[in-house]
């Protein structure tokens, strides 16, 4: 276990240190490459924490992420029992991996099980009831993950479900789902984030809406083969009933971050701030008890890259400067970010990353207490 204390400055700036920050490994094994929990997920029951993510072997290469694609591959979970200090890895084989790791449009489960439509009758309230989405399928588990059952399919309405693990229980019998789906139109093909909903207990979903404008109706979008898409909705509920949700943008070489607000229950959504530009990396928001927002996300603009995160007293319409969490990052191909508040205040966030002492990409933690408002 690796501990970090870092002076923090009393004016927040774009190089400010975030004080008080514990680093710990949370999977690592030399020739793997372990990745992207933001896809896989995060679930928390006090200082009980566990972590998904994609593993497969490490190769390491230049402009693209440093995972051999045609290598065996699984996703594996972790698991602490005080507050992230710790973690234990278990294997769930049940669990199939995408069908080509980083490709969204093979979002398939591959191999095993075939995935069938759902029983239903799931009780979203159950403390010890969680999902796990991936691609246009999901699993349930009704004792925190040490046991699954599925796949079961997720419709896919006029586009291709690109579902990663982000969903909000809103009753015994109804939930929502954040979620990207693939969409064509004028010849582009690109992401878009949307809300899906089950009033049945995840029998049936229907489509709620899409959140934010149509990306792919801006002028210049997708231009001349540039990359286009919004996607990976990170949202928290209000104690008023609001939700507020990040979405990862991206135009051509313009990277950014929005977020936008409901009133309505997710029907609509309308962008009330920029949270960053230009990191190329989703970011996880977290509803802190005190009220206000923390967003962290992976830093990827350039050298050194990291760990950062803004906070907002104000619901999201404002954000505070970037604070660092760590910044040792021995190239891009980090972040993909879950986090969660622990009951004595401190958040923590999960990531991928890579350093010159550890070159091959692994799990970690940061483990950061946010200070007062």
């Amino acid at each position: 276990m690796k501990k970090v204390f870092l002076v923090a400055t009393l004016l927040f700036t774009s190089a400010a240190f975030a004080g008080d920050v514990t680093t710990v490994v949370v999977y690592q094994k030399d020739g793997e490459f372990a990745g992207w929990p933001a896809n896989e997920g995060l679930w928390t029951w006090g200082d009980e924490m566990l972590v998904a993510f994609e593993v497969a072997a490490f190769v390491e290469t230049e402009g693209d992420h440093s995972v051999n694609r045609d290598s065996p591959r699984r996703i594996v979970f972790s698991r602490s029992m005080d507050g992230g200090r710790t973690w234990a890895a278990e294997e769930h084989p049940e669990i199939a991996p995408p069908e080509y790791l980083g490709d969204a449009e093979k979002h398939r489960q591959e191999g095993r099980t075939p995935a069938r439509p759902s029983p239903g009758g799931f009780d979203f309230e159950d403390p010890d009831f969680i999902m796990k989405l991936r691609g246009g399928a999901f699993y349930i588990s009704k004792n925190r993950g040490r046991g699954w059952e599925g796949p079961y399919l997720l419709p896919s309405f006029n586009y291709i479900s690109e579902a990663r693990t982000s969903y909000m229980a809103t009753g015994k019998d109804s939930c929502l789902l954040f979620m990207t789906g693939r969409v064509a139109r004028g010849g582009l093909k690109y992401g878009r984030s949307c809300v899906l909903q089950t009033a049945d207990g995840g029998k049936t979903f229907g489509f709620l809406s899409w959140i934010g404008d149509d990306i792919g109706e801006k002028p210049g979008g997708g231009g001349a083969g540039g990359a286009l898409f919004s996607i990976m909705p990170s949202a928290v509920r209000l104690d008023d009933g609001r939700y507020i949700c990040a979405v990862r943008q991206r135009m051509n070489k313009a990277k950014w971050t929005d977020i936008f607000e409901s009133g309505d229950g997710c029907k609509t959504w309308r962008k009330i701030s920029v949270l960053e530009k230009g990191s190329a990396n989703p970011a996880s928001l977290v509803l802190m008890s005190d009220g206000r927002i923390a967003a962290i996300y992976g830093n990827r603009r350039k050298s050194p890259c990291g760990v950062a995160a803004k906070i907002s007293a104000d619901h999201g319409r404002t954000w505070s400067g970037e604070m660092t969490l760590r910044n040792d990052a021995r190239k891009w191909d980090i972040g993909y970010t879950r986090a969660a508040q622990r009951p004595d205040g401190k958040i923590v966030a999960l990531y991928y990353y890579t350093t010159k002492e550890i070159p091959h990409n692994f799990i970690a933690a940061s483990i950061w207490a946010p200070g007062g408002k």
